[in-house]
């Protein structure tokens, strides 16, 4: 379909969608699947703390439209069958230590590693007011400027085998100038490891989370997870649109 086809139908049928109650939408997606589970994502929560660990999904297809009808293609791509990212996203509600190993490797069903060739962290930060300022004096969550600065580039972290320092609370508030005169309520830090393959990835893997997030000198996962690849489906109803 043609750009001058295409995106003036996007926004009669984005128009559409606004106007009636919602819109449908289908996606096609390459996952890792936790093996035994339904999930793509290793899960930990406790007291103040919400850990994710997992395969970041590949979206090869995605299309919207009226309900019942989502035919409208935003997104269409071939993956890379070559690269692989393993993504950690971490919520504190309290400023406990914390660290992420700096080059964990996968395991694939032939005892081959796999070690990631890039990694890259980033951080967001809010704090509560008191709500005194406010007529309802109802408290609202506010940034934290230093931790959304435009200038600032995500962290990128040395991935050589020699590089076995940790990658640190201390270091990601010196990346983003904090120093902490506005405690936050709310953190969340990201982390991505980006492995390239040498042919097609595997498949099914291992990861062995062991020490890959330590929380106030507590390591939150303990065992060795196998992932397994797979091509899930959904459709659904929604009010937005990619």
């Amino acid at each position: 379909m043609s750009e001058s086809v295409c995106f003036p139908l996007q926004r009669l049928v984005l128009t559409v969608c606004l106007l009636l109650p919602g819109c449908s939408v289908f996606v096609v997606q390459d996952v890792h699947r936790v093996a035994g589970e339904e999930s793509a994502f290793i899960s930990h929560e406790a007291a103040g703390v919400e850990l994710h660990v997992g395969i970041n999904p590949d979206t090869r297809f995605y299309s919207f439209g009226m309900l019942g009808l989502p035919i409208i293609p935003t997104i269409i791509k071939p993956s890379d069958p070559t690269e692989l990212a393993l993504a950690i996203q971490l919520e504190l509600r309290n400023d406990e230590d914390f660290s992420f190993a700096s080059r964990p490797c996968l395991m694939d069903d032939e005892s081959r590693q796999l070690c990631p060739h890039k990694v890259e962290a980033s951080a967001v930060a809010l704090y509560q007011d008191d709500g005194s300022t406010y007529a309802d004096k109802r408290k609202r969550w506010n940034k934290i400027p230093s931790f959304y600065s435009p200038g600032t580039p995500i962290l990128t972290i040395s991935t050589t085998p020699e590089s076995h320092a940790r990658i640190s609370r201390d270091r990601i508030y010196q990346h983003y100038g904090y120093f902490g005169d506005q405690k936050w309520g709310y953190l969340r830090v990201n982390v991505a490891y980006r492995y390239k393959c040498e042919g097609v990835c595997p498949k099914q893997f291992e990861l062995e989370s062991m020490n890959l997030v330590v929380i106030d000198n507590k390591t939150s996962l303990t065992k060795s997870y196998q992932f397994q690849k797979a091509r899930e489906t959904k459709y659904r109803f929604s009010t937005i649109v990619q």
